[in-house]
Order: C-alpha cells, then sequence, then structure tokens
C-alpha cells in the first residue's frame, strides 16, 4: 500500500536542536539527498502526519516492513509512506539510502535521519516556515544501526598513470558534498596513490610550489610542506601541515588564488564581491560588481569563480546579475556572467552557470557548467558585446574545477543534484542527446584537439567535485589531520643547517594523561 502524507516535520534544522532528554524523534539532518527508511522490527513507531488535502492530524504506525521516503517540494515537507500487504515480509535489516525518484529542495535540506531526544512533545514541535513541525515520534527507543554510506571506488583510464608519471604531477581536488580533501599521486610502484583528509564544507583550493590554500565553511587554510628536498614520510615526499587557519564566519568562499604580494584573495558567494582576509574582522572586501548595490550575505548573483592574471583578480563569473536576494536562481539556465575585474565590463552575458574562470597562455578559459562544456572566452579586449563563449570539449556532468599542465586542462565533473534548482538546465538535453549519464570525476582534455586524453573517475558516497589543484613535481602528497594523534607526534625543526624531519616518540603514560 502506498500513500502520500504531507509530515509535520523538522524543516533544515539539525535534530541535536530537539535536546536531549524524554521521549525519542525521528528528525532529519542536512544534507544533499533525500532519504528512506526501511523498519524491520515492530516498534510502536508512529508518525504524525497530515493527510494530503486534509487538515485533521493523527498518528498512523509503522509496522516491519513499512518505508517511509521524504521528499522536499519548495517549503513542504512531503512523504510516501509504503507498508506491507498482509503475509509479506519485512525488511531484513533497516538501511538508509538516497532515493533518485524525486529531487530535494537544496543541499540543506535533509540527506539522511537518526534519532534524536526530546524533552517533550511541545518542544519539539518547533515552527519552521510555514509551521512545519516535528516529523515522526516513537513511544519507546529501539535500538537503530547507523546508515552505513556506499563505499567509494576511484577507477583510472588505462593511460592516467603514466601520464601523471611522465608530467611529474599530482592532482588535488575537493568534494564539499562529503566535505574531503584529495591528494592524488602514484606509489614506487606507479599504482595509484589516493589520500583523503575531512574538513568542514571544503571549497576553494589554490596552491603554489610548497604550499595550499584552502577555503571551507567558517575558514581559510593554509597548509605548508613540512619535507626538505630529497626527503621521504612513509613513502610521500610531500607532507602538507596545516599551519594557519583564519577564522572567516560562513562566507560561502568559493574560488581562492593568492596575488603577487602574497595576500589571499577569494570569492565570497553569501556577500556578492571579491574579498581579502583581515586581520582584524572576517574579511575586507575589494570589489563588487556595479550590478551589486549592497554588501549583503544574501548571494544575489551567485559570484562563484576568479580568474588571476599577472598575479591580480582579472575576472569573476556570476550566474546572473541579479541585485535581489537568491535572484540568480531565476536565471540559471542562461543569465550567467564574465565580468572583467579591472573595467566593471560584462564580457559576456548568455551562459549557464559558468565556474571556474581561469587565464592561461592569454586566453580566458571557462566552464559553461549549466550546459557541461568546457571552452574559452573570444574577443576579450574587442568592442563591448563583441566577445563570446567557444565550446571545446563537451564533458557528461555539472562542471566545476579547472586547472592546466603543458597542453592539457583537467576539469572536475559532478553528478547532477535532484533538485529544483538544478532541473531544467541544457545540460539535461545535451545528456540525452548523446544517451550518456553524468559522472563524477576529472577529465584530462588535450587543448590542441579537444580530446579527452585520460580520467578519474569516482562512484559511490562522492557525487559532486569543487575545484582542483596540479601540484607539478610532486610524485605522492600526503597531509596531516586531527583523526589520529600523528599531528601531535609530527615535529619537522626550523634550524639553521635546514628544516629537519623528525617523528615525535609517543611516550609510554601518552594514555593516562
Amino acid at each position: 500500500m502506498r500513500s502520500w502524507h504531507r509530515l509535520e516535520g523538522v524543516h533544515g534544522g539539525p535534530a541535536e536542536t530537539l535536546g536531549a532528554m524524554g521521549d525519542f524523534y525521528l528528525a532529519m539532518t542536512p544534507g544533499p539527498a533525500n532519504w528512506r527508511g526501511f523498519v524491520d522490527e515492530e516498534y510502536d513507531l508512529r508518525a504524525r502526519i497530515f493527510r494530503q488535502g486534509e487538515s485533521i492530524a493523527e498518528e498512523v504506525p509503522l509496522p516491519a516492513g513499512a518505508v517511509w521516503t521524504n521528499y522536499i517540494f519548495g517549503d513542504k515537507i512531503f512523504a510516501l509512506l509504503e507498508q506491507p500487504e498482509p503475509g509479506e515480509e519485512g525488511c531484513p535489516a533497516p538501511r538508509w539510502e538516497p532515493d533518485p525518484r524525486t529531487p530535494a529542495r537544496d543541499e540543506r535540506i535533509a540527506r539522511t535521519s537518526r534519532l534524536a531526544r526530546a524533552p517533550s512533545a511541545a518542544t519539539a514541535r518547533g515552527r519552521h516556515g510555514d509551521g512545519a513541525r516535528t516529523c515522526i515520534r516513537a513511544q519507546r527507543a529501539p535500538t537503530t544501526r547507523m546508515p552505513q554510506p556506499p563505499p567509494l571506488s576511484i577507477r583510472v583510464s588505462p593511460y592516467f598513470m603514466a601520464w601523471l608519471a611522465d608530467a611529474d604531477l599530482s592532482l588535488a581536488f575537493t568534494t564539499y558534498q562529503t566535505h574531503r580533501l584529495f591528494l592524488v599521486g602514484r606509489k614506487a610502484d606507479g599504482q595509484l596513490s589516493a589520500f583523503e583528509r575531512l574538513f568542514d564544507r571544503p571549497m576553494g583550493l589554490f596552491a603554489t610550489s610548497e604550499s595550499l590554500y584552502l577555503s571551507t565553511r567558517a575558514q581559510m587554510w593554509r597548509f605548508e610542506n613540512a619535507l626538505p628536498a630529497g626527503v621521504e614520510h612513509e613513502g610521500f615526499d610531500r607532507l602538507y601541515v596545516p599551519r594557519v587557519a583564519h577564522t572567516t564566519g560562513d562566507l560561502d568562499a568559493h574560488d581562492v588564488a593568492v596575488d603577487s604580494a602574497g595576500s589571499v584573495v577569494f570569492a565570497s558567494t553569501a556577500y556578492s564581491c571579491l574579498a581579502t582576509l583581515s586581520e582584524r574582522y572576517s574579511f575586507q572586501p575589494l570589489w563588487q560588481p556595479s550590478f551589486i548595490s549592497r554588501l549583503a550575505p544574501e548571494d544575489r548573483g551567485h559570484l562563484n569563480g576568479l580568474a588571476m592574471a599577472d598575479g591580480a583578480p582579472a575576472f569573476v563569473t556570476t550566474v546572473s546579475r541579479s541585485d535581489v536576494a537568491g535572484g540568480w536562481r531565476e536565471r540559471r539556465g542562461s543569465g550567467g556572467c564574465v565580468i572583467d575585474v579591472r573595467s566593471d565590463e560584462i564580457v559576456c552575458d548568455t551562459l549557464s552557470m559558468p565556474h571556474s574562470p581561469r587565464w592561461y597562455r592569454d586566453q580566458l578559459w571557462v566552464l559553461n557548467a549549466g550546459s557541461g562544456e568546457f571552452g574559452y572566452v573570444d574577443g576579450i579586449g574587442r568592442a563591448a558585446g563583441r566577445a563570446h563563449f567557444v565550446p571545446v570539449a563537451f564533458c557528461p556532468g555539472f562542471l566545476r574545477g579547472l586547472a592546466f599542465h603543458g597542453d592539457y586542462a583537467i576539469v572536475g565533473l559532478s553528478k547532477q543534484r535532484r533538485e529544483k534548482i538544478f532541473a531544467g538546465l541544457p545540460l539535461d538535453d545535451q545528456l540525452r542527446a548523446k544517451d550518456t549519464d553524468a559522472r563524477c570525476g576529472l577529465w584530462v582534455i588535450d587543448l590542441r584537439s579537444g580530446v579527452v586524453a585520460h580520467w578519474l573517475e569516482l562512484e559511490g558516497v562522492v557525487t559532486e567535485l569543487y575545484d582542483v589543484q596540479t601540484l607539478p613535481g610532486v610524485r605522492r602528497p600526503t597531509a596531516l589531520g586531527w583523526k589520529s594523534d600523528e599531528i601531535q607526534r609530527t615535529i619537522t625543526i626550523d634550524s639553521a643547517a635546514g628544516p629537519v624531519f623528525q617523528p615525535l616518540a609517543r611516550s609510554p603514560d601518552a594514555t593516562s594523561r
């Protein structure tokens, strides 16, 4: 039996806000996908719901074998309840998985569910938006098993590793969807080395010969290589250590770069401007488009991309020229702009969600993300309105992240989110016309021919990438993190003779301190 219901639910807030005492409530936590739950035991689990088209709330028990699937439509939360017919067997084990049938609202809306405690039903019925309330209540706490995410697998094309070796190159890329920084290189035997570290919503990435800069949800990180030349650590020839974290607050920082003076420059998407770090404050605004009338955290035109030229900001990309809060969402299909920062001129304005502008070999390259096209802007410097986007290659995915090495471009591909904001883009028609599905990974494109020479693809928990950087001269990079005590015990000493790498021995009574 299948029936639709409108939930009284926690909308877009973490379940932990319900409190820590009293009855159990099943609530939604932030994330990018829908979820579905399977009940495998006879619990007195009841959902307080509104039947569609009615205003009378009632409690519906969920028997063994029931499937409860959440969907988001605008500001409403709906659910599809599938109850087993008499005689059907229940689900053998509880599990939670994305449901592909209906799009979620946006990346901040529910992805998984968990059990949280609430002090009382009255406390838990916190209002949000149109008055939606707490969704599912269990009279007693069942034993739950945590959801297991799908495993991550990385596949590469037949000559991808040979290309890395010939180019003497490693790659770094970010995925804010799963909070990961990836470092990809090659082991001594030529096999793939893929290393990851967890950060809170990592996005923009910039690399120099010895440093990495990373924008996250509320901080800007600077990593430094701690290994002297010729020294390896457990088979790695680069050890990136997070040395400095500048707390900015949530500026929705996208692309990041370093100018010729060594200052960090980044695109603050929330405030629709380019900015730099401030020693005392969250950030210092540097530039904003002329159509943005006020510096406010409203993500008006979705200014996301930054191209540097001659050590200074040169071009930005925006999804639209809107000057109202979130107005870019209405123009995402064909209102994308490339803007010359130096003249404040809109170079071209008919793109679809452009990202990752990069100045390379005296040419401005752009990812027309909404159409899946990698190309360049021709006619920059000519009379106003004469520049236009020239596609070089189609890539099956929503494109973000662009780097170059020699005659090759490295392009980041993401699978499409099942949300209204990403629906109806030209990419949908392109994929249908070419009879293929969107992919997640890195494509290496030959600039001389537009042919895809090599690729790296990810399957499983990672479905979206944001930025990519090349690490020339690096064979196998790694980075320190906080999941173990290695960041405490890995010591480098700066002396007159040069840095000395020296792991700190563990104290015999370390666990007792």
